[in-house]
């Protein structure tokens, strides 16, 4: 027999839980998540995704030599995808540590929902 002990106020979950889109259930209804820590999972040699600089105001990217990655589209798991231009990153003298895409483009990705795992982490950290 199950018996209910109210509401949890909080959700510990493994990495692979670690999604906005789980990240934004349990907040939205007042639960804590507990999620662990993730590393970023850039190959080694490559430009980290946080030395690509999002702007909200202007809703873009700029990569570390400050070239501007529009929106593109948004994927059906929602993630939007922002995108190098193509003639001028084939030029670019370090693209091997942006991409190895043969059109020379560089896709970064945010979610549409980025604040929630922003706080998810912020309160794992607390």
């Amino acid at each position: 027999m199950i018996e209910r002990v109210g509401k949890p106020t909080a959700v510990a979950a493994a990495a692979g839980c670690k999604t906005p889109d789980i990240s934004k259930f349990l907040i939205d209804n007042e639960m804590t998540p507990a999620l662990p820590y993730t590393r970023a999972r850039t190959k080694e040699g490559f430009f980290r995704k946080y030395e690509y600089v999002y702007d909200e105001h202007f809703d873009c990217y700029l990569c570390p030599e400050g070239e501007v990655l529009t929106y593109s589209t948004t994927k059906k798991e929602g993630d939007r995808e922002f995108k190098s231009p193509k003639q001028i990153c084939a030029t670019f003298p370090f693209l091997a540590q942006c991409t190895e895409r043969k059109d020379h483009q560089i896709v970064v990705t945010r979610h549409i929902w980025p604040e929630y795992i922003e706080e998810a982490e912020h309160l794992a950290s607390s």
